[in-house]
């Protein structure tokens, strides 16, 4: 979805904060009220992107206790001027003199305090030798640290066996050590165990960062996040339940699950089977929260971050991210389940490798590898819409779906040819000019597959007509999956609307007069069509090379497959009758059936 892919370049806050004084905090409403009838725009939601700005405030608090953040301010909040640097640099170098100070004292009092035990340990029992006491109590800094560091497979130096006067110096493991120090002292070992984790603990101390002027404020917003987060963990899941119902019930449209045609039955599995999870993956969630379908576990995820937002915004990206599960491209490939007791069997667990059944078997090894992952990672079985057949093969799908003894995939819902997709006319829809949503047609295949023939001609010695045939035949036989060098935008424009839709049906129908309630639903898109606008003004071309930096971000943007947020918003979120009339806009001739 777009709305989580690009926001990875933006270098925003690593959380939501909350605002935290009141007085910083303006009701929009008080300043320039604007009319319902003009509020089915970006312009007129965001007022004219004012409310999504670097100066804006922080958020724009609800009565629900949900904020609509603004993560342009937020990363303002976080940046640091070049005056505000050099103000760091001198506090952490005063933090930096004060902690060796102490440092010192700490580690004179634990070499002070372990010598001493060690001496009368030794004289007291005689458990190891003077030369191993002497070593010791010279390099009480390191060695005794040492023992224990990378444990259990770190190296030390010790005079070595310990209870041998005169012995030499030597590498030891750290196994090996902590075995034989064991042995060697007993009882007595536990006490040493925690002279040496006192050792490990004040080498890893380090000076605490320089407080600013932000400090506080940043800490108290980020401690007030997690509260709100942690209080809306089960709601979070209780919406997606909402809205996975809400999916279901549509592709029903009042009909009985044994009335719908076996396509139809098709979407409805997929949807009912759609699993639930919170992520915080450092790729997905360091910046502004991201949530994402899944298509090798079959599931949504979601950074806990989002579940600040207000309720109506997370509808709309959660039923946005569970379209992904019907969209035109992954309906296409059947979903299925992976047994994980029948895979096994294809596997030497003994020694961890594949056995001579599937060695047996060289040209299906990719799709063992690829299972054996998904079973290391998830340990059980699992669904999986990821086109198998499309990277590993029909052949091998067959083989491992059909084999009598073992059989590790079953077919839980089938693919849907893209001539007969039940939203077909809604992706034809989108794909005219009025929306002008990008699909891989005939003519954009025809123009790449051009360009290809004449590089391998001319630069690969390559003229295979056959080759170029079987290419014409894989495009056709995929479409709206993105391939042959150009991309479709159907996957996202179709979850968009579906996602519309189901937000429409769970929305009070009760029209929205303040500012901040019409904006509470498409906060989030919105926001993303803001960020766009303001790295388009924002963008300096001084030099030749600011240019063409540009051109390139710009061209890497246009093969995207997730379309301006702006063009989303308008064009097909916002189309949808339902909000219109919540929002009081009219109606629209836009709209996709």
């Amino acid at each position: 979805m777009k709305n989580f892919s690009w926001i990875f370049i933006l270098a925003l806050s690593l959380s939501y904060p909350i605002l935290a004084d009141k007085n910083e905090h303006e009701t929009p409403d008080t300043r320039h009220p604007v009319s319902p009838k003009e509020s089915c725009t970006v312009e007129a939601l965001t007022r004219n992107c004012e409310v999504f700005s670097e100066d804006a405030p922080l958020s724009i608090d609800l009565p629900d206790g949900t904020i609509i953040p603004n993560h342009a301010a937020r990363g303002k909040l976080r940046s640091t001027s070049p005056e505000e640097a050099a103000e760091e640099a001198i506090e952490q170098r005063k933090n930096n003199i004060k902690f060796m100070k102490e440092l010192f004292a700490k580690k004179a009092k634990w070499q002070a305090e372990t010598l001493a035990w060690l001496k009368k340990i030794n004289k007291d029992n005689k458990l190891f030798s003077e030369t191993f006491e002497n070593y010791l109590a010279a390099h009480m800094n390191g060695a005794v640290n040492d023992i224990f560091d990378e444990r259990p497979t770190g190296m030390v130096f010790l005079p070595w066996p310990p209870d041998k006067e005169g012995a030499d110096v030597e590498t030891v493991p750290s196994r090996e050590a902590l075995a034989k120090l064991k042995e060697i002292l007993g009882k007595e070992f536990e006490t040493f165990d925690s002279l040496t984790l006192e050792a490990e603990r004040l080498a890893k101390s380090h000076a605490q960062p320089a407080r600013t002027s932000k400090t506080d404020k940043i800490e108290k917003m980020e401690s007030d996040n997690r509260s709100r987060i942690g209080k809306r963990l089960d709601h979070g899941k209780a919406l997606f339940a909402k809205v996975q119902g809400a999916m279901e019930k549509k592709l029903l449209n009042g009909r009985k699950y044994e009335e719908l045609s076996d396509h139809e039955k098709s979407l409805i599995d997929r949807i009912k089977s759609v699993t639930f999870n919170y992520t915080e993956d450092p790729g997905s969630c360091s910046g502004i929260p991201n949530a994402f379908y899944r298509k090798n576990d079959h599931s949504i995820n979601v950074c806990t971050g989002f579940l600040l937002d207000p309720d109506a915004s997370l509808t709309l990206l959660l039923g946005h991210e569970l379209a992904h599960a019907i969209d035109p491209c992954t309906s296409q490939f059947p979903l299925l389940n992976a047994k994980k007791d029948n895979f096994l069997k294809w596997v030497d667990t003994a020694n961890n490798v594949f056995n001579a059944d599937a060695r047996a078997k060289p040209e299906f090894l990719p799709l063992f590898r690829y299972l054996d992952s998904g079973f290391g990672r998830l340990g059980k079985d699992h669904l999986i819409s990821y086109p198998l057949a499309l990277d590993f093969g029909q052949d091998a799908v067959d083989f491992l779906a059909n084999h009598p003894d073992k059989p590790s995939l079953e077919t839980k819902a089938p693919g849907i040819p893209a001539s007969e997709y039940p939203f077909k006319s809604v992706i034809e829809c989108l794909g005219d000019e009025k929306h002008d949503f990008k699909s891989t047609k005939t003519a954009v295949h025809d123009d790449s597959l051009a360009r290809v023939r004449k590089y391998r001609k001319e630069f690969l010695g390559i003229d295979d007509p056959a080759s170029e045939k079987r290419i014409v035949e894989v495009l056709k036989k995929h479409p709206e999956c993105g391939v042959g060098g150009s991309h479709s935008e159907m996957g996202e424009a179709f979850a968009d609307w579906m996602g519309a839709d189901i937000l429409a049906d769970l929305m009070d129908s009760t029209p929205l007069k303040k500012f901040e309630d019409r904006l509470a639903p498409f906060a989030s898109f919105a926001q993303w069509a803001c960020e766009e606008l303001a790295r388009g003004k924002g963008r300096q071309e001084k030099t030749d090379s600011d240019v063409l930096r540009n051109y390139v971000a710009d061209r890497a943007a246009s093969f995207d497959p997730h379309p301006p947020s702006g063009k989303r918003l308008e064009r097909v979120i916002l189309q949808n009758p339902k909000l219109r009339k919540i929002l009081g806009c009219g109606e629209t001739k836009l709209y996709c059936t």
